[in-house]
């Protein structure tokens, strides 16, 4: 989980479009200050899936791998997913807890980690981790390149949790069933509650005094922004959130959240800096690769920064069309 999180986040695209607020997972530590959410069905539902990659996704759950493990934990990630939830922690090395939410049959979860686990025993193991309230059975995944196992335990039948932390799976397997209400910091919860449940994809976090340490802003200069004062601005940076969906266009919006009004002006102007500089290349790589002339026409149309009070937000769309042309087979014009 730890190699698919940064993947994951620098993939997120934002809707402009607005929805039902997203819930606050119970099961999400207090920690917690950073939130990453996916839809899988959603996902799978929305028409330039269906149009354009439902083949490649089934073909990729169809390889030998992944068949062997879905059918043997009885899960079809088609039909049976519905969203995974994530929240991460921690400066240098970000815990996490992950949330996975579905139809599951936990006896032959349990059945294939015992199967696994009997064949090669330093990668898969059934443990007793200690709850507030008892034991609770869990299953210890032991990467190649970590020093650091997960463990994934089944809070019911539509619950899957995980953590790197054994003690905290513990602890939320024991919220889970005294049915704790959410611990969440008041500031990420409210975060939580602005994105959009019907998104394909959203990120949000505190980021307030975690960007004063940037630096290597000096190539931003040849942009019209000044490094030193793009620094400051970061440090008047008190939230963000990004958000993805999938549906007839592909929409992506990172809000903001500054310091003040004035604060927020200040990072608009140097966005629309970067907007600009940005579309003087899309020429450029249109020219290089024809098919991707769509996309760069609809990156030119759509890219824009808008500042509100105290929130910055930046975004742009990608017609089905424009993806269509540009993933298309056969050799560029």
């Amino acid at each position: 989980m730890r190699r698919l999180l940064p993947a994951i986040v620098a993939t997120l695209l934002l809707t402009v479009a607005t929805g039902r607020a997203a819930e606050v997972n119970a099961l999400l530590p207090k920690e917690t200050e950073q939130v990453v959410y996916f839809n899988f069905k959603q996902a799978m539902e929305s028409d330039i899936i269906k149009k354009y990659a439902k083949t490649q996704f089934k073909q990729m759950l169809d390889g030998e791998l992944v068949k062997q493990y879905t059918e043997a934990f009885g899960i079809d990630p088609m039909k049976d997913l519905d969203s995974l939830t994530v929240g991460l922690w921690g400066k240098d090395e970000p815990i996490g807890m992950a949330v996975l939410k579905g139809k599951f049959d936990t006896k032959k979860l349990f059945e294939a980690a015992k199967a696994e686990a009997a064949k090669s025993k330093d990668k898969v193991e059934i443990v007793d981790i200690k709850g507030d309230d008892g034991e609770f059975k869990a299953i210890k995944l032991s990467g190649e390149n970590s020093d650091k196992a997960m463990y994934l335990s089944v809070a019911d039948g539509t619950t899957v949790v995980a953590s790197s932390e054994e003690k905290m799976l513990a602890k939320t397997l024991s919220s889970f069933n005294k049915k704790e209400k959410s611990k969440l910091e008041k500031r990420i919860s409210d975060l939580v509650i602005k994105q959009d449940d019907k998104a394909t994809m959203w990120y949000c976090a505190v980021v307030e005094g975690k960007l004063d340490d940037v630096n290597n802003l000096d190539q931003l200069g040849a942009t019209g922004i000044d490094p030193e004062a793009f620094k400051k601005q970061l440090k008047n940076l008190q939230t963000i959130g990004m958000t993805l969906r999938l549906a007839e266009a592909v929409s992506l919006e990172i809000n903001m959240g500054m310091k003040d009004a004035d604060s927020a002006d200040e990072m608009s102007t140097s966005l629309e800096k970067l907007v600009d500089t940005a579309k003087s290349f899309l020429p450029f790589l249109s020219a290089q690769a024809p098919k991707a002339k769509g996309i760069v026409n609809d990156l030119t149309k759509t890219l824009k920064t808008t500042s509100k009070n105290s929130d910055v937000t930046l975004g742009f769309k990608i017609t089905a069309e424009a993806i269509k042309t540009a993933t298309a087979s056969g050799d560029d014009d």
